[in-house]
């Protein structure tokens, strides 16, 4: 059951990161960018992470 919750959290941060990124403008802040890019790696690696020790 933990390992559920961690996916579904870490799908809605994906969730969350991906739209704050599409809604940045393409001359937006460069570190704004960054930060959601890193966001969305991390919350990538946990989901898989936790999809393998299932």
């Amino acid at each position: 059951m933990k390992k559920f919750f961690i996916i579904l959290l870490n799908v809605l941060i994906f969730a969350g990161a991906s739209i704050l990124l599409s809604r940045t403008e393409k001359s937006g802040d460069l570190i704004l960018r960054l930060i959601y890019s890193v966001v969305l790696v991390k919350a990538g690696i946990n989901i898989e992470k936790a999809l393998k020790n299932e």
